[in-house]
């Protein structure tokens, strides 16, 4: 749940609590309203009765039952309340009920269970007047005054629930618009993540959030101006890295080389002034010549001389060629399209030791049957390296990048390139990798003092 969702609904909560209360508040002063409206009436009304009882039993011989029957049909509305008049003063006891005048409620149910108070009735006796007492009865009925009731809170109530729902909208709203700089400070920090450290933040209005952005941007300038620095170091590394395998390829071929040709020399020419030592001086060739194609390898793996002598596209060739001689169960199928002539020799050593280093991992890790190298190079210079397998492959998320891979990634960096490496469980590997620019003229303007 986001930050701007959980304060909204916490303000709600609030409100929501606050709302509920005057809601209450609001049926119970109805409640109170509605009981001393019928109390009021129910008083009036009997006293109304008493003035016409007293007022009917002057007259005549006529009986107060009458009078009261008479008088009450008179009065111009009993509101909200159930009247009976009973008198013993006939042959046969009598009495008589004149119900509450009923209206159409438009009060709904729930309002009327909260707002109807508890119903006390009223009851009176009149002696002294006739032989016989009067009595009479009076039940407040709520249900026309729960509707008038209702007719002057749902206006409250409305407009509680209209201003309400406006303040949710507003605070929804004002929420938003004061936490988007978080939105941004959280998509800036994804982006770190990624390993671009390029991101800025904009100023923002809260001095807290402004000074966040700040140490934020400062941050990302450290971090960015450190790994340009490792970028430099990492390909100066494999500069000198590359520099030594040459100069110590170079002195094998010099020296040793050199120390192994005179030996098969001596051996030569002991075979001409001691013919007897002919089986020996044969078998000290044979050992020159084993000497000479395991150093001829080892000079091979420390700097290809088929790199130097005929360029970066017949070394891969014969990489490639070499590789699917020794590996018999694994296919590797070549594709090279574009001009490689002027490409820079550090470019050509770091993608030829790309390609070196992802067959060796194929050969220890893959399982593959089929692997396939795509090595492209358009006419502005930018170069592109496609290698896939149909191995087992792996995910890169649980399965930390070894020594191999990491040196890769330094590699295209130094080249100012982007590798990607995609890998599948059960589908195999894929990886990518793009220089934008290998032409020699803008390699010599970025390489380091």
């Amino acid at each position: 749940m986001s930050l701007t969702t959980r304060i909204t609904l916490l303000i709600l909560a609030v409100v929501a609590t606050m709302v509920l209360s005057g809601a209450l508040l609001i049926f119970s002063n109805a409640r109170q309203t509605v009981a001393n409206e019928l109390d009021a009436s129910a008083e009036a009304t009997m006293q109304l009765l008493s003035a016409v009882f007293h007022t009917g039993s002057a007259v005549g011989n006529r009986r107060p039952m009458d009078v009261l029957i008479e008088e009450l049909g008179r009065i111009d509305g009993i509101r909200d309340l159930n009247v009976t008049v009973n008198h013993s003063g006939y042959a046969a006891p009598r009495s008589v009920t004149i119900p509450a005048q009923q209206h159409a409620s438009a009060a709904p149910w729930w309002f009327e269970m909260m707002v109807t108070p508890e119903i006390r009735a009223y009851r009176r006796q009149f002696d002294g007047i006739s032989e016989t007492p009067v009595d009479i009865l009076i039940t407040p009925d709520p249900h026309d005054e729960i509707g008038r009731v209702w007719r002057d809170t749902r206006t409250i109530l409305a407009l509680i629930a209209f201003f309400t729902a406006v303040s949710i909208v507003l605070t929804w709203l004002i929420v938003r618009r004061a936490l988007r700089p978080v939105q941004e400070i959280s998509s800036g920090l994804d982006i770190i993540q990624e390993g671009n450290y390029k991101a800025r933040l904009p100023a923002f209005d809260l001095p807290e959030l402004n000074q966040l952005s700040q140490k934020f941007n400062h941050m990302a300038s450290v971090l960015d101006r450190q790994k340009t620095e490792n970028k430099a170091l990492s390909r100066r590394m494999l500069q000198m890295l590359e520099a030594n395998q040459r100069h110590m390829a170079q002195e094998l071929h010099d020296e040793l080389g050199q120390s192994i040709t005179a030996i098969k020399a001596q051996a030569a020419s002991l075979t001409q002034a001691c013919p007897e030592n002919r089986a020996a001086a044969g078998a000290i060739v044979d050992i020159c010549n084993q000497m000479y194609t395991v150093v001829r390898g080892m000079m091979n793996r420390l700097r290809p001389l088929v790199l130097d002598e005929l360029g970066l596209v017949t070394a891969i060739e014969r990489l490639v060629d070499g590789w699917n001689s020794i590996h018999e169960n694994t296919f590797t199928a070549l594709s090279i399209s574009g001009d490689f002539s002027d490409l820079d020799d550090e470019v050509s050593i770091h993608v030829y030791r790309i390609v070196q280093e992802a067959l060796t991992n194929i050969a220890k890790h893959a399982r593959a049957s089929n692997v396939t190298i795509l090595l492209q190079r358009a006419r502005d210079g930018r170069l592109t390296l496609h290698i896939e397998d149909d191995g087992q492959g792996f995910d890169p998320q649980t399965r930390p990048l070894g020594m191999g891979l990491s040196g890769m990634q330094n590699r295209a960096d130094s080249c100012n390139g982007n590798l990607s490496l995609v890998g599948i469980p059960g589908r195999g590997v894929k990886i990518d990798l793009s220089i934008p620019d290998t032409t020699e003229s803008n390699k010599e303007n970025t390489r380091p003092k």
